[in-house]
């Protein structure tokens, strides 16, 4: 389901079985690391050097990326960064893991608010104006 040129929604369905994912932005839209933060998560937002990252070092190892490849990182938070045996691929994973495990925590957290105060099921509402008009309906 589209709105806007964004998915709100998509339906997997293979053999007996169907999975619908759901986006979080349409039911908590800020950024992940403004949402991590509001909402108290063990998992904060690590630092990764995207403009580092090309086809031809997908592979690498040795001394950390120049800070000039981190977006929005100061130079303290780039010196706690180990400076040596930086591999890219554990870097990726456990980047992609953390923002995964913070999203879900947020999510059931947001999931249970909603619930206590409305007994409102979120994965029935696609988007934050859904959820807010089954709120009060």
């Amino acid at each position: 389901m589209w709105k806007d040129n964004a998915i709100l929604s998509l339906k997997i369905k293979y053999l007996n079985k169907e999975i619908i994912l759901l986006d979080s932005l349409q039911l908590i839209p800020d950024n992940l690391e403004n949402i991590l933060i509001s909402f108290n998560s063990k998992t904060l937002k690590s630092k990764f050097p995207y403009k580092f990252v090309n086809k031809n070092n997908l592979y690498f190892t040795g001394n950390k990326p120049d800070i000039k490849f981190y977006k929005n990182i100061s130079e303290q938070e780039y010196l706690k960064i180990p400076k040596t045996n930086w591999d890219l691929k554990k870097e990726t994973l456990g980047y992609l893991k953390s923002d995964i495990e913070g999203l879900l925590e947020v999510v059931l957290k947001f999931r249970d608010n909603i619930h206590k105060k409305y007994k409102l099921n979120i994965t029935k509402f696609k988007t934050l104006p859904g959820l807010a008009l089954g709120a009060y309906i």
